[in-house]
């Protein structure tokens, strides 16, 4: 396997884990929780605490639309829909600290530091969301093509070469892997972009299935990768 080949097959292999990281265990949502702030709060508690919150949140954001922008691995679609959510949050963000440093009474206030926490779950859904969908379009639109490319070069040796039935077996399950990610991950990102914070709020799994469905993908694409070193190892 010439250099060409060997950085296509660790570049993929290592992308291949970041996507299993990121699917890893499920992310702190403790800031989304139910807010600590409750009955018999004062005015000056329940604005402190909604400029902390806000703040945090707009911190997140401003991060992660950056991200989004300077991902190339993102079809348009997925992050004009990703941009979309995390701007549309970053303004509600920006009104709601507005707001809560401008209320005069507990009541109003506790009503619009209650909304970070109902209306918008940044940390729970639209962070998340936006991993979930920026990993599996990194799968399906680079790391299993360049897959592919280095499965067919290897499919071309072998056929070159004399007949070796355990590296054929090896390629076989190579292609099957790379195809099983295929499948995996050809709905997640649509999948993760439909989940709503009202979703959220009324089943607090709702993005756990697509996590695990990217954690498998991710796997198939790592195990594919071993496949072609075993097998380009076995070639020399």
């Amino acid at each position: 396997m010439n250099r060409t080949w060997r950085a296509m097959l660790a570049s993929a292999g290592v992308a291949a884990a970041l996507v299993v990281a990121t699917a890893g265990p499920a992310m702190a949502v403790d800031a989304d929780d139910d807010p600590t702030v409750g009955p018999g709060a004062s005015l000056a508690a329940i604005q402190r605490a909604g400029a902390e919150a806000t703040d945090r949140r707009i911190d997140s954001l401003n991060v992660a639309i950056a991200r989004v922008d300077g991902n190339d691995a993102l079809t348009d679609d997925d992050r004009a829909a990703i941009l979309n959510t995390l701007t549309a949050d970053l303004d509600a963000m920006t009104d709601l600290a507005g707001q809560i440093a401008g209320d005069t009474t507990v009541a109003d206030a506790a009503a619009d530091y209650h909304a970070i926490f109902t209306d918008y779950r940044v940390y729970a859904v639209a962070l998340p969301q936006s991993l979930y969908a920026a990993s599996a379009d990194a799968l399906t639109g680079s790391i299993l093509p360049r897959l592919q490319t280095v499965h067919d070069n290897l499919e071309a040796r072998l056929a070159a070469g004399d007949p070796d039935p355990d590296l054929e077996a090896l390629l076989d399950e190579m292609q099957q892997k790379i195809q099983d990610a295929e499948a995996g991950a050809a709905t997640i990102a649509a999948d993760a972009l439909a989940v709503t914070p009202a979703d959220w709020n009324a089943d607090h799994t709702v993005l756990t299935d697509i996590r695990a469905e990217l954690r498998d993908a991710g796997q198939d694409a790592r195990d594919a990768a071993r496949d072609a070193r075993q097998i380009a190892q076995g070639l020399r």
